[in-house]
């Protein structure tokens, strides 16, 4: 987490409004962003069951 908080001092210093958006990201994100890089663990499968079920209903 201290790292995060570095990177963002340090793109926070660059001035450049463009990436208060790509911070803020960041921040909602950061759990799920750090569970990945520890557990190597996604939604994908939840996000394809969901995606099967609105396909499975149009038909």
């Amino acid at each position: 987490m201290k790292l995060m908080n570095r990177w963002y001092e340090k793109v926070s210093a660059l001035g450049n409004p463009n990436f208060r958006s790509v911070i803020k990201t960041f921040k909602n994100h950061v759990p799920t962003i750090l569970n990945y890089f520890l557990r190597r663990s996604t939604n994908a499968s939840a996000e394809a069951l969901i995606q099967r079920s609105r396909y499975s209903g149009r038909r």
